[in-house]
């Protein structure tokens, strides 16, 4: 069972990942028309900023799986 940290790490990892998804991989079709920013097919803007979302997304799944290699190491 994971642990609490672990938890944490994992539900992090997904938030990034959708926040990296929503701004910025829904619109990139567009952003390679445009230079700086558009609008996604809902109406949501896009801006090339967001795909940075995807380095907290990697630290987190990369963290999370330090910690539980560490704990199952210990047992």
């Amino acid at each position: 069972m994971p642990s609490f940290r672990e938890a944490t790490m994992f539900l992090m990892a997904f938030v990034s990942a959708y926040q990296f998804y929503d701004t910025y991989w829904k619109g990139k079709a567009c952003l390679t028309d445009t230079v700086t920013k558009c609008l996604a097919p809902d109406g949501t803007p896009v801006t090339n900023g967001g795909k940075y979302w995807i380095v907290p997304t990697v630290l987190f799944i990369i963290a999370g799986l330090q910690h539980a290699w560490k704990r199952n190491k210990q047992r």
